[in-house]
């Protein structure tokens, strides 16, 4: 009977610890990467895409539906396990890390997809086939014609001895700031700002992009190097400044740079440690307008309508609380930027937990690994124990 007990006790402790390291597998699916160095966070990670269901969080049925999203730097090497967001109506329906394909997405409903950027890998935009997007978030729409897509997200490394920060404030003269970011309960909370691009040494066409007071500000690009800098040259329409989707209508047009007076809304400039510039924008008067939204979600994906519609002074316009596509020749809707995090920088490890350690020496089969250890481990050592056993 002695016996028995002291081999049941064991192999008891052993299925208990198994179950719980297997729960934590389930509960943390995402795979993790290091803190440390940026190269191992490129070379880590599958490079095929990981399922990973796109009800994750929500009560929604599985339909047929998928979002597939790749990452890759400019030079074209892959970059991978950096974290994704899928959001309907700015709510977190599901998380993976590149790459990784949503599956069983509904036919009909717009997705909201948020790249984050980690270590000294920045997210300049995201490719699809319907064009380039020059921000982190992108926005799906799957139907039956098209119930796959499947988006590229364009990561620059800039190692940090190579580094210089670019950031770009919108007032008005009196010192207003257009476009300021906050966290309230969690969540990201943008006022409106003025669209920006910025086009890379070298070239003629911008490779990323933002709103003033955008969470992805300041920009991270290499010192000694030139970029032009393209603001808008205004915004003409309703100036949405809280959840509603509706605002008061404005005029807001370009005026100048404040540091040198210089009209020209593009700007050539030479990175020499980091630099602020500011850009003045003046409001004139607009005739009052009645304003309705018409929302095809919520806040974070509102397009609004006007019964008088006025010109858009540039293919963009200014955002709150929004996600907006950022393709030269469309104004798409609007969704909200990424929940938690202001600066955006995350992995899906970046939190200090067992689970990270483990994944960072193991991969992302950590968790497994280390529970058929312990296993094997108390399995050993109640072998011994019943050899010694008195006969």
């Amino acid at each position: 009977m002695m016996r028995l007990h002291s081999l049941i006790s064991p192999l008891l402790a052993a299925s208990l610890i198994s179950v719980l390291l297997l729960s934590l597998m389930v509960m943390f699916p995402i795979a993790h990467v290091s803190a440390g160095s940026s190269n191992q966070l490129a070379a880590s990670g599958s490079q095929n895409p990981q399922d990973v269901a796109c009800n994750l969080y929500s009560g929604l049925p599985e339909s047929t539906g998928s979002i597939t999203i790749t990452g890759v730097s400019l030079n074209g090497t892959a970059v991978t396990s950096i974290l994704v967001d899928l959001r309907i109506n700015g709510n977190n329906v599901s998380q993976g890390s590149l790459p990784v394909t949503f599956t069983g997405c509904q036919l009909g409903v717009q997705y909201g997809v948020v790249v984050y950027w980690y270590g000294n890998y920045y997210i300049r935009y995201i490719n699809s086939s319907s064009g380039i997007d020059l921000q982190r978030y992108d926005l799906v729409t799957l139907n039956q014609s098209n119930p796959s897509v499947t988006l590229e997200s364009v990561f620059e490394y800039v190692p940090p001895s190579q580094a210089a920060s670019l950031n770009v404030l919108a007032e008005f003269p009196n010192g207003t700031q257009l476009g300021t970011a906050s966290v309230v309960n969690g969540y990201d909370l943008h006022t409106p700002g003025m669209w920006l691009q910025v086009v890379p040494p070298g070239q003629t066409t911008p490779y990323t992009g933002t709103f003033t007071g955008g969470s992805i500000l300041p920009f991270t690009l290499f010192n000694n190097e030139t970029y032009t800098l393209q603001m808008s040259l205004g915004y003409s329409g309703p100036w949405v400044t809280n959840l509603t989707g509706t605002g008061p209508m404005v005029n807001i047009t370009w005026s100048h740079w404040q540091d040198n007076n210089n009209t020209n809304p593009n700007r050539a400039i030479l990175l020499n440690g980091s630099a602020t510039y500011t850009a003045i924008y003046v409001q004139s008067s607009i005739t009052n307008q009645t304003t309705t939204s018409t929302t095809t979600s919520t806040p974070n994906s509102s397009s609004s309508t006007q019964t008088s519609n006025p010109t858009v002074t540039t293919s963009q316009s200014s955002s709150s609380e929004s996600i907006q596509t950022s393709n030269s020749t469309t104004t798409g809707p609007q969704v909200s930027p990424p929940n938690g995090s202001s600066s955006g920088s995350r992995s899906a490890g970046q939190s200090t937990s067992m689970s990270n350690i483990l994944t960072n020496l193991f991969g992302n089969d950590a968790i497994l690994v280390l529970a058929a250890a312990i296993v094997v481990i108390i399995a050993g050592v109640t072998a011994v124990g019943i050899r010694h056993l008195p006969k």
